[in-house]
């Protein structure tokens, strides 16, 4: 994990984290978080009493579950200061999560009609409000600007409903904050949502 400031940056405080996983081999950029500095530290072991009398924590406002590392004293955790000063673990709610998908070519040589395609995920949460979205993006040629659909919400079956016309089409999905998943697999088309067109 890497902090820097973009070009937006607050005080030259960092406000972009570049993420990468060994595992994956692959980069996520994460915004929205403003630190002063982001580092490897140990927690600091506490009681239940002591969340009261040092932090002012009651049951109802402690940020972290009761078992979590944070309160295990020794844990190695990823924290940073933020721009007041303040020592904090990201142990929070999940942020927005964005992901952008590589382009196909559903029909080699020629434009497809695409008509919803279904997201491939765990995914838990609370509401409509908070289901994941797909937009599926089309161009005609490599060289133009990918043009994306209207963002729809996914269903119960997985599948996001739209409409979509183009030779290369790939799909980008955002996961709200505050919904609780853990992995993402990809986005299917399967035939009952792709339809051949000409070869413009």
């Amino acid at each position: 994990m890497w902090a820097y400031p973009s070009k937006q940056a607050v005080d030259g405080n960092p406000d972009r984290i570049l993420l990468y996983s060994w595992i994956l081999d692959k980069f996520a950029l994460v915004t929205g978080i403003t630190c002063e500095i982001l580092m490897r530290l140990l927690s600091i072991g506490y009681t239940l009493d002591q969340l009261y009398t040092i932090f002012g924590y009651t049951i109802d406002t402690v940020p972290a579950p009761f078992d979590s590392q944070v309160w295990l004293g020794g844990a190695l955790q990823t924290g940073l200061f933020d721009s007041s000063h303040k020592m904090s673990f990201l142990t929070g709610p999940a942020l927005e999560a964005t992901i952008e998908l590589s382009e196909t070519e559903p029909v080699p040589g020629r434009r497809s009609l695409v008509n919803g395609a279904r997201i491939m995920m765990d995914v838990s949460a609370s509401g409509a409000s908070v289901a994941p979205t797909l937009s599926i993006g089309h161009r005609e040629t490599q060289q133009q600007t990918v043009t994306y659909s209207q963002a729809f919400p996914m269903n119960s079956l997985g599948i996001c409903s739209g409409r979509a016309s183009g030779r290369y089409i790939r799909a980008k999905c955002v996961i709200p904050a505050g919904s609780t998943w853990t992995n993402f697999y990809g986005v299917e088309l399967d035939e009952s949502m792709v339809v051949a067109q000409g070869r413009r």
